[in-house]
């Protein structure tokens, strides 16, 4: 009887790469010079993206940064008008005022949320029309309101709500809001 060589699928497989492992056998020399290379590779392309991401986050941070300060000018010169409005007042001092809220508004204009920017324009309208109590009292709230507005767009997780700002603004309108609407 003549010997029938069985092969199994084992013994196939094996057969079928040894060519492969002859290969593998001959670049091992160079295993380590091509292990860096794809390391390097990596390494690059993970700082590629790490800079990437970390030049955007500069970026808004700058971005916030700017609207803090744009903000906060407007609001503190919003207030320097109030404070010299009810009394005697010096139309010099109270032009410059009225001078530097427009200049703000068109900081604002540049650099705001488009709720910020709808809210200042609300301001200015509402400031404009001032001949009663309850004229300057929606003045008072449309500030409050901004001001929430602002510090959300900054601050997105606050906490905050425009009645904390109600209750927080620095100055009362409702005490000066007789003696102002008659200056108007």
């Amino acid at each position: 009887m003549s010997e029938v060589e069985v092969i199994t699928a084992c013994e196939n497989v094996c057969r079928d790469f040894g060519l492969f492992g002859e290969i593998l056998s001959s670049l091992e020399p160079f295993v380590p010079v091509l292990a860096a290379l794809v390391a390097a590779c990596g390494a690059y392309l993970i700082a590629v993206r790490a800079y990437a991401q970390q030049k955007e986050l500069d970026r808004n941070s700058r971005i916030v940064e700017e609207k803090q300060r744009v903000y906060q000018e407007y609001l503190k010169t919003i207030a320097d008008e109030f404070g010299i409005i009810g009394g005697e007042v010096d139309q010099e001092k109270l032009r410059k005022l009225r001078f530097e809220i427009v200049r703000r508004r068109i900081e604002i204009l540049c650099i705001g949320s488009d709720e910020v920017v709808r809210l200042v324009n609300q301001v200015s309208d509402t400031r404009s029309g001032w001949k009663t109590t309850e004229d300057i009292e929606n003045y008072w709230n449309c500030i409050a309101e901004l001001a929430f507005i602002m510090r959300k767009d900054c601050f997105p997780d606050t906490k905050a709500t425009v009645d904390d700002f109600l209750v927080a603004l620095p100055f009362s309108f409702k005490e000066q809001a007789g003696d102002i609407a008659e200056t108007q």
